[in-house]
């Protein structure tokens, strides 16, 4: 596939992608045309890709059916925070409840501790939970 085959971007879009989505393409073994015809699949698919929270998409007609043992429920302490800790993680929890990625469970009989992970930036940190 051509740089200039069924779309007519210019470098100036690609950058514009690049910047926007915060895409980077550091690999010294493609070409110029491989990288330009990765932006272009980039492109034509960047619905699928969130930036924030507000851009998560569902599947309205999908419900995740887990399978669970009978009689066992599975509880973990969740360590103690600090305070700013707490803080970021309410807020993430409860943005994530506004936005519909999580819901409101009816018992607390199953769950996983969380825990908040540094990354490149100090004023950005993801929320994370601890899976056995």
């Amino acid at each position: 596939m051509s740089v200039c085959s069924e779309d007519t971007d210019t470098r100036a879009n690609f950058d514009k992608i690049l910047e926007e989505y915060k895409f980077q393409i550091n690999n010294k073994d493609i070409t110029e045309e491989q990288k330009y015809e990765l932006l272009t699949l980039l492109r034509r698919y960047k619905n699928v890709f969130a930036r924030s929270l507000e851009e998560i998409k569902q599947y309205p007609h999908y419900e995740l059916y887990l399978d669970l043992l009978p009689n066992r429920k599975v509880f973990r302490h969740q360590f103690r925070l600090h305070p700013d800790n707490a803080t970021v993680t309410q807020r993430q929890i409860d943005k994530m409840y506004q936005t519909g990625v999580i819901e409101h469970a009816p018992a607390a009989d199953y769950n996983s501790p969380i825990s908040l992970v540094a990354k490149k930036t100090p004023q950005n940190v993801q929320l994370s939970t601890y899976v056995e």
